[in-house]
């Protein structure tokens, strides 16, 4: 891992994907106050930079279709992977919350994009 990274900082033509999950964002905001004490509809949103094309994909979902469990995160992130499928080397680096990025199902997510992307390595 610490040899990619070094190799990163060397080569910046690598293809890197950096994603992360950004603050909830609360809807219905007014200055009202009766409305202030109302239940607010929380926006999810995940984050990723992609290096060579310098281009940010963003995935929004809101609390109603889903939470933010690992899940829910594996799905916005493998359609975000999905956008970007046509390169051949992608490195991916994923912020380090344990809960939502580094875990099992996040991992299987990514082994079923490689096996329905068989060109991405």
């Amino acid at each position: 891992m610490r040899e990619v990274r070094n190799e990163e900082k060397e080569n910046k033509d690598l293809p890197v994907l950096q994603s992360d999950l950004q603050n909830v964002i609360p809807t219905q905001r007014a200055n009202i106050s009766s409305l202030f004490y109302l239940r607010k509809l929380n926006v999810y949103n995940l984050t990723a930079y992609y290096t060579p094309t310098k281009q940010v994909h963003c995935s929004l979902w809101s609390e109603k279709l889903s939470g933010r469990s690992a899940n829910d995160i594996s799905r916005a992130f493998h359609k975000i992977l999905t956008v970007i499928a046509e390169e051949n080397d992608i490195t991916e680096w994923p912020e380090s919350c344990v809960p939502q990025n580094r875990n099992s199902i996040i991992s299987n997510s990514v082994l079923h994009f490689l096996k329905d992307n068989p060109q991405v390595k």
